[in-house]
């Protein structure tokens, strides 16, 4: 009996198939595509990588097959480097194109390696965009499907072998970026902390980004664990699918667990509002700051309420006239927009702020420092 794996299926939906080089080229679904735009390979782990060049999502092309993401995934492959067993967890980008490889060898030991672009490999990710784990699988899944983030790429493996969405962050603890929260807007996340001192710091870390952007955010200390276990400790004791859900869905959200937390390895813990940073007149010209902090107590308000309507309207005074030459050949007039946020009433300013912040009175300040109903 022939073999008929992800490729094959994936080769005989679409229409227009030829061989290139180490892949095929072929018809896209997702558009009118006369060109055949659509490249075809196999992954160093994953059986079936996809990408248009026109650039068609991969969930679109996958959609018009009559396939998801777990017909061309499979979990990360065994492989062996002088002798030594390894794991190969593969970072795709949004298309599934690969983008880097996170390596684990015995003992808990890892490297990072990204393609040389001559059929080799480069042992480091200078220069190479990070991206969350399964990112492909990740986005198109159902937005109403809790996301759970563990440390590990181990941990998402255990986990989605449960059935369960999972991503996690190349590097493991501490070294989660600011613009993976792009990919979850919106999402229920769920963050596994493991049970030591970092892990707790990374359920810190990831939840302070996250709660800008998700729908909601809660960490779960799962019960039990053995010190610096993880999730793959809890379901390797026993545990079941059922037990981690009923767990999730009554664990506390992240702004209640991070308030919660005394220990000393979570008091560098900062907090959710940044401090406010008073706007740098100093900056400005002599002449100009003098008459920003002036009109500024005149008035009652913060600098800022002055200073950036204030540099607006200079440059749109200058407009053309001057240009600043970015490069050979690049332009761009001095042209500013700006915009002031703050709540009803801020413009009684930074003094009557300060009175209300040490007292609690919510009355304003005039000018003369008198308070006023």
């Amino acid at each position: 009996m022939s073999y008929y794996g992800p490729m094959e299926m994936v080769l005989d939906r679409l229409e227009g198939v030829k061989p290139n080089g180490n892949g095929w080229m072929a018809r896209c679904p997702a558009h009118d595509d006369q060109k055949a735009s659509l490249s075809i390979r196999v992954g160093d782990s994953q059986p079936v990588v996809l990408h248009c060049h026109a650039g068609c999502d991969l969930s679109a092309i996958l959609e018009e097959l009559g396939l998801g993401m777990a017909d061309i995934l499979r979990p990360a492959a065994s492989a062996s480097d002088n002798g030594k067993a390894q794991t190969i967890y593969e970072y795709q980008d949004k298309s599934g194109d690969l983008l880097f490889q996170v390596i684990r060898r015995p003992g808990k030991k890892f490297f990072q390696r990204r393609p040389n672009g001559k059929g080799g490999w480069i042992n480091n990710l200078k220069g190479v965009r990070c991206v969350p784990y399964r990112l492909p699988e990740l986005l198109t899944t159902d937005p109403s499907e809790s996301v759970f983030i563990p440390e590990g790429e181990k941990d998402v493996e255990n986990l989605r072998s449960l059935g369960l969405t999972a991503t996690c962050n190349p590097g493991g603890a501490g070294k989660w970026q600011k613009g993976y929260g792009v990919f979850l807007k919106g999402r229920d996340v769920v963050i596994l902390s493991d049970n030591d001192d970092a892990g707790r710091k990374h359920a810190l870390q990831v939840g302070r980004e996250l709660i800008k952007v998700a729908g909601s955010v809660r960490v779960l200390e799962l019960p039990s664990l053995p010190e610096k276990g993880d999730v793959s400790d809890w379901l390797a004791a026993g545990s079941t699918r059922e037990a981690l859900l009923d767990l999730a869905n009554n664990a506390p959200d992240w702004i209640d667990w991070a308030a919660s937390q005394t220990t000393e390895d979570v008091q560098d813990y900062e907090p959710l509002i940044e401090p406010y940073r008073p706007f740098p007149v100093e900056a400005l010209p002599a002449q100009v700051g003098l008459f920003v902090d002036q009109a500024a107590k005149a008035i009652g308000c913060d600098p800022c309420y002055v200073a950036l309507p204030l540099l607006v309207g200079f440059s749109g005074a200058i407009g053309n006239t001057r240009l600043i030459l970015l490069k050979g050949g690049w332009t761009e007039p001095a042209i500013l927009w700006a915009a002031i946020i703050g709540e009803s009433g801020t413009r009684f300013g930074y003094e009557a702020d300060s009175h209300v912040a040490a007292t609690g009175d919510c009355r304003t300040q005039s000018t003369d420092g008198s308070i006023q109903d």
